[in-house]
C-alpha cells in the first residue's frame, strides 16, 4: 500500500515565524557560551601537541557545541533580517560571563558589570528595532 500523505513545506519567512528567528538565535547564544567554557576547559589540559589537540575531549565537545549554534543561528537568519538578529549574538559574552562566575570562580567586576548593561541596552535598542 502506497501512502496518500503529502508531505507540507513550511513557509520559515512568513510572518508568523518571523519572531522565532529571534529564539533560535538567543538560544545559539548559549551554545555559544557552553562551548567557549568547553574550550576553557580543554586549554586545562591541552597538549599542544597535534594529537593531544585533536583527541582534547573538551576541545571536541567546544567544537560540537559550535557547529550546533552555527545551525541554530543558520536557522534563526532564515526566519529574519540580519541587522535585528545579528546584535544579539553579543549576548553571548553575558552568558560567557555568567558562566566563568560560577564554574571557574572568576570575578565579576564593575566594568564587566557596565559592559554587561550596555550590551544589554545595545541588544534592546539593536535587536529589537522592527524594520518595515
Amino acid at each position: 500500500m502506497e501512502s496518500k500523505s503529502k508531505s507540507k513545506r513550511v513557509n520559515l519567512t512568513s510572518a508568523r515565524y518571523k519572531d522565532n528567528g529571534v529564539l533560535f538565535v538567543v538560544i545559539s547564544t548559549v551554545i555559544i557560551a557552553l562551548g567557549q567554557i568547553a574550550f576553557k576547559l580543554g586549554t586545562l589540559t591541552l597538549d599542544l601537541s597535534l594529537k593531544g589537540t585533536i583527541l582534547n575531549f573538551w576541545l571536541i565537545i567546544g567544537l560540537v557545541l559550535y557547529a550546533i549554534a552555527t545551525v541554530l543561528l543558520l536557522v534563526g537568519l532564515k526566519l529574519g533580517e540580519l541587522s535585528t538578529l545579528y546584535p544579539i549574538i553579543g549576548l553571548a559574552y553575558i552568558w560567557v560571563c555568567i558562566l566563568s562566575f560560577f564554574i571557574f570562580r572568576e570575578t565579576i567586576t564593575l566594568l564587566n558589570g557596565f559592559g554587561i548593561l550596555l550590551i544589554v541596552l545595545g541588544v534592546g535598542l539593536l535587536g529589537g528595532v522592527k524594520h518595515g
